[in-house]
C-alpha cells in the first residue's frame, strides 16, 4: 500500500512527528536528513499487525509532501480493509498534526 499527502507544515516538523508518534522500526533504515529529504521506516500498526512503514518527506511548493509505503507480503492476518483505510488516515493525521 502507498500513497502520498502534501501539508502546510515543514519537512522537518513532519519527518519530527513520525518519530514521536510511531517510533523509528528496529534499525536506523535509510534515514537522510540532508536539506532536501527526511526519509526512513517507521513502526505501523495495522489491526493486529505491525508492519514497517516508509516514509519519504521532502519540501513542496510552500509546505511539504510525504510518500509513505507498506507491505503485507502474500496473507493479511487479522487485517481488514477497514484497518488498511484507517492506516491511510492515520498516517495523513500524523503529516497534518
Amino acid at each position: 500500500m502507498e500513497g502520498e499527502v502534501n501539508s502546510q507544515y515543514s519537512d522537518k516538523a513532519i519527518y519530527a512527528n513520525f518519530k514521536r508518534i510511531l517510533g523509528e522500526y528496529n534499525w536506523r533504515g535509510n534515514e537522510n536528513l540532508s536539506e532536501t529529504q527526511k526519509a526512513n521506516t517507521f513502526v505501523l500498526k495495522v489491526g493486529c499487525e505491525v508492519r514497517a512503514l516508509k516514509v519519504d518527506v521532502y519540501p513542496y511548493r510552500d509546505g511539504s509532501k510525504a510518500r509513505y509505503s507498506f507491505g503485507f507480503g502474500e496473507l493479511k492476518k487479522c487485517v481488514t480493509d477497514e484497518d488498511i483505510k484507517n492506516a491511510h488516515i492515520q498516517i495523513a493525521k500524523i503529516v497534518n498534526d
